[in-house]
């Protein structure tokens, strides 16, 4: 469990924040396979990730503003960026990113 003392330790030791708790990640998974309908290939993964996307977007925008969402969305992004270093080399990621914002 990440508490308040461990993310003050991780912003004083480089800001790098501990990494999904397991059970995190299973539930996003299978989250991701029911909006995918099971299907597995990246494509499908992909058009999931973007409905559900913006449902959140929806749902997290009336509650705390576009603003508050796209910092959290772009926070989600650094954080995955630190566990997977080659999304650090995909400019597209940023440019997804604009377009589900803008939309």
């Amino acid at each position: 469990m990440v508490t308040r003392r461990t993310r003050i330790q991780a912003a004083r030791q480089g800001g790098r924040m501990p990494e999904a708790p397991p059970a995190a990640r299973a539930l996003a998974r299978r989250m991701l396979l029911h909006e995918a309908g099971g299907r597995v290939e990246p494509v499908a993964l992909a058009e999931a990730v973007e409905r559900a996307d913006a449902r959140l977007r929806g749902r997290l925008a009336d509650l705390i503003g576009l603003t508050g969402y796209t910092t959290l969305l772009a926070r989600a992004v650094r954080l995955a960026q630190a566990e997977v270093p080659t999304l650090s080399r995909s400019p597209e990621i940023w440019h997804g990113l604009l377009s589900v914002i803008r939309a």
